[in-house]
């Protein structure tokens, strides 16, 4: 028998319940990076962070965090 979760577990709903800003995205290969890329381009456009943090060992966003670190933002990646 293959057992099919609730889409997200229900996570987003608590996330969002707790304060943080939630996107779903499809669960193409790749969709959440490229739509964390995209949002973290679109906020630094915008200057609207001053600090990027990101909690990842994925080397697909080191391209993302040099543009951070080339517009005089602090970067932390955990």
């Amino acid at each position: 028998n293959i057992v099919t979760p609730k889409e997200g577990y229900g996570l987003a709903e608590e996330l969002k319940r707790a304060g943080f800003w939630v996107r779903m995205v499809s669960d193409k290969p790749e969709a959440a990076d490229r739509a964390l890329k995209e949002h973290m381009v679109e906020v630094m456009d915008k200057r609207e962070v001053e600090c990027v943090v990101l909690v990842s060992d994925d080397s697909g966003f080191a391209e993302i965090l040099w543009e951070a670190k080339e517009r005089c933002l602090r970067t932390v990646v955990i």
